[in-house]
């Protein structure tokens, strides 16, 4: 399965991190973004990018 990987971006620690998942773009921008679980259960997202992911977690207000 290796072979068939597209690395999107980097600085995303799967311990900090253990639940991530795309639904496409969450942000409007037309761009994919991410979402995320962080360690302590709180949800994330971060922003898609035309160089991939920004690895700068955005929580809500």
């Amino acid at each position: 399965m290796a072979a068939n990987r597209v690395k999107i971006g980097s600085g995303i620690a799967r311990a900090a991190y253990p639940a991530l998942g795309s639904n496409g773009d969450l942000t409007g921008d037309g761009l994919a973004d991410l979402w995320a679980v962080a360690a302590d259960g709180k949800a994330v997202a971060f922003r898609g990018t035309a160089a991939g992911i920004d690895a700068s977690p955005v929580t809500g207000g």
